[in-house]
C-alpha cells in the first residue's frame, strides 16, 4: 500500500466521528425539547403592579437639618476658646426674628387674629434656628483657626445668615473653600466682592451685597388697625344707620380704609353692648377713624376703647389723657373729635 493510499484511508477514519458526533448531539437536543414540550408549563413570574394610590394617613415629611453634616450627632456646638469675640451681634436680632416670625397675611394682604385677639405669625424658619446659630459658631471657629480678621468673620457671617437656605446641598469642605474664595483674610472688598460672588457662587444682587458691609439692621414690626382684618359683625338697621363710613370714607383712597368699614361695626357692637347711648357710639367710630386706624393694633383693643369711655369727669382733655394711656396715641391731630366734644361734649356717656 503506498503513503498516499494510507493518507486518504486516516482521513476518512478521522470523518466519520466529526460527522457523526454532530449528528448524535442534534438528536439529543431535539429529543429534550419534545418532552419538555409534554410537560405543564410554569406560570409566568411577573413583577407585581405598582401601587399609584396615596397612602391613607399623615405623610411625614423629614424636613432637612440646617446643621452642617459634619456636626450632625456631634457634642453641642461651641466657640472655640476665645472666639465669642467674634460674633457680629447685630446677627442676634436677625436670629431672634427668624425665630419669632413674622405676622401672617391673608390673600388681601391683611393681617389677621387668632380666637384670643393675638395677630397669627408665620414662624416658618424657627426651625431653622439653632442650626443656623450652630452654623455660624463652626464658621466663626474655622476662620478664626485660619487667622481671619474680625471685619472678614462679619462679612462671612452676614454672607451666611442670609444665604443660609441656599447651602443645604453644599458640602462644608466646599462651602469653606467657596467663602475663602471670596472673603480674604483681611475682608472683603466692595468693588470686587459682586463679580466673585456671580463667579463662585452664581449669585447676583441689585445691592451688590452692600448688606455684607454693615451690621444688619431689623426694624420693629409694627401692625396698626388699618392693616388688621376686623371680626365680621352684623349691625342691626339702628345699628347700621349710626355708623359713619359713608361720611368719612374717601373715594379716592387706595386701599388705606379697605378695613375702615368693618372696624367701624366692631367699634359700633363694642360700644352699644356696654349701653352707652348713639352720640357716644359716634364719637367712638370718630376717634377710631382718626387716631386709631393708624395706631398699633392690640387685642385687648375692645375693653382699652370701653375704658377711655369711664372717666368720670368727660371732657376733650381727660378723654385725651385717657386715649393716650391706653393706646398710645394724641389726638391733637383729629380735628373731627375736637369739634364733636365742642358740640355736644356734655351728653357724651349719657
Amino acid at each position: 500500500m503506498t503513503l498516499r493510499k494510507e493518507l486518504k484511508m486516516l482521513n476518512n477514519r478521522m470523518l466519520i466521528p466529526v460527522i457523526i458526533i454532530p449528528l448524535v448531539v442534534a438528536l439529543i437536543v431535539g429529543l429534550f425539547f419534545v418532552f419538555r414540550a409534554d410537560e405543564p408549563k410554569d406560570p409566568v413570574q411577573t413583577d407585581p403592579p405598582i401601587d399609584t394610590t396615596e397612602p391613607s394617613g399623615d405623610t411625614i415629611v423629614i424636613e432637612p437639618d440646617y446643621r452642617f453634616e459634619h456636626t450632625i450627632g456631634d457634642p453641642v456646638i461651641d466657640f472655640d476658646e476665645g472666639n465669642e469675640v467674634f460674633l457680629d451681634m447685630s446677627l442676634l436680632s436677625y436670629l431672634e426674628r427668624m425665630e419669632f416670625g413674622t405676622p401672617a397675611v391673608d390673600e388681601d394682604g391683611n393681617y389677621y387674629f387668632d380666637i384670643d385677639g393675638d395677630i397669627e405669625y408665620n414662624a416658618d424658619e424657627e426651625k431653622h434656628v439653632e442650626g443656623v446659630l450652630d452654623n455660624l459658631i463652626t464658621l466663626i471657629n474655622h476662620f478664626a483657626k485660619e487667622e481671619y480678621s474680625m471685619e472678614a468673620s462679619h462679612q462671612i457671617q452676614r454672607f451666611y445668615v442670609t444665604y443660609y437656605d441656599r447651602f443645604l446641598e453644599t458640602k462644608y469642605e466646599d462651602l469653606v473653600a467657596n467663602i475663602a474664595e471670596c472673603f480674604p483674610k483681611e475682608g472683603a472688598d466692595p468693588e470686587t466682592l459682586p463679580e466673585t460672588m456671580l463667579e463662585v457662587f452664581g449669585f447676583s444682587r441689585g445691592d451688590e451685597f452692600a448688606f455684607v458691609f454693615s451690621p444688619i439692621e431689623v426694624a420693629p414690626i409694627k401692625v396698626e388697625f388699618y392693616n388688621v382684618r376686623p371680626s365680621d359683625i352684623v349691625l342691626t338697621e339702628a345699628e347700621e344707620s349710626i355708623c359713619i363710613y359713608e361720611n368719612w370714607h374717601n373715594p379716592e383712597d387706595d386701599g388705606y380704609e379697605r378695613n375702615l368699614e368693618g372696624w367701624l361695626h366692631n367699634v359700633i357692637h363694642v360700644v352699644t353692648e356696654k349701653g352707652y347711648n348713639d352720640e357716644t357710639v359716634t364719637l367712638a367710630q370718630i376717634l377710631f377713624a382718626g387716631s386709631l386706624a393708624d395706631a398699633e393694633y392690640c387685642s385687648d383693643w375692645d375693653d382699652a376703647l370701653i375704658r377711655c369711655f369711664a372717666i368720670e369727669d368727660m371732657n376733650y382733655d381727660n378723654f385725651k389723657l385717657a386715649v393716650e394711656r391706653e393706646f398710645g396715641v394724641c389726638t391733637d391731630y383729629n380735628v373731627p373729635l375736637m369739634d364733636y366734644f365742642a358740640a355736644v361734649g356734655s351728653e357724651v356717656g349719657a
